[in-house]
């Protein structure tokens, strides 16, 4: 069983859980007993959280993988209505978000994620401080974090269907192109048709591989393929930060 350890953090408050994932879906695992006549095996042990830790089923953290767009559109919403307070703190919950996928994430993604993560942070400290004057600020460093977990989810989906785990490859494979696609909305660059086709397909297909039907694993892999180098050409768009970050 692959288990993954995330802390609770009082940020995260408002809703998301900061989880350890197992490979038993939508199956809270607080606690494990073993009887009185066996000890636990090192897979038992290894799966129980610690104090202020929790494990979910991995598809519950499926149902999380948007919450990091929800966070900065609330940030941008805040900051147009002169809430730096609120802008602040969408800023800050969704650099956790990013945090979380960076301890999770394939290891091409990483960097990434954590540069993301700490963009947000330095964000929110200067929305507090009042010297952003701008919302394209949050534009650009938003589209930065939507390319990484774009990139990220790709990746996380190639790892997936290389194993023949379809219906897990097929949630990252359609997060991948939601991703792609708020990273081209966030630095106003129009999608050519040839690329909004792909992100439909990837869709369409992620759906199926969730769903286990309508699709065979050749179809599979070669659409995780696309979008990944989809992702990967669409990265020449992203600006990086300005030096004075």
């Amino acid at each position: 069983m692959r288990t993954i350890v995330l802390l609770l953090t009082p940020v995260l408050a408002l809703g998301m859980v900061m989880a350890a994932v197992s490979d038993e879906p939508s199956k809270f695992n607080t606690t494990k007993t073993p009887t009185s006549a066996a000890k636990p095996d090192k897979q038992t042990a290894s799966s129980e959280a610690p104090q202020d830790w929790i494990i979910i089923g991995e598809e519950v953290w499926f149902s999380i993988l948007e919450e990091p767009e929800e966070s900065m559109k609330e940030a941008r919403q805040s900051f147009l209505m002169k809430n730096m307070t609120a802008t602040a703190g969408s800023l800050r919950l969704a650099a956790q978000y990013l945090r979380t996928e960076a301890r999770n994430s394939a290891p091409e993604g990483q960097t990434a994620l954590v540069a993301s993560a700490k963009e947000f942070d330095r964000l929110a400290d200067q929305v507090q401080k009042g010297t952003v004057k701008s919302v394209k600020t949050f534009d650009a460093a938003f589209a930065r974090a939507e390319y990484a977990l774009a990139l990220n989810h790709a990746k996380k989906a190639a790892s997936a269907i290389a194993n023949k785990q379809t219906r897990k490859a097929g949630y990252y494979l359609k997060s991948a192109a939601d991703h792609l696609e708020g990273a081209a909305a966030w630095t106003g660059q129009k999608l050519g048709t040839g690329t909004v086709a792909i992100i439909d397909g990837a869709r369409l297909l992620g759906g199926r591989m969730i769903e286990g039907t309508g699709f065979v694993l050749d179809e599979a892999s070669k659409g995780v393929d696309v979008i990944g180098l989809e992702v990967e050409r669409f990265g020449r768009f992203v600006k990086p930060p300005a030096s004075s970050w």
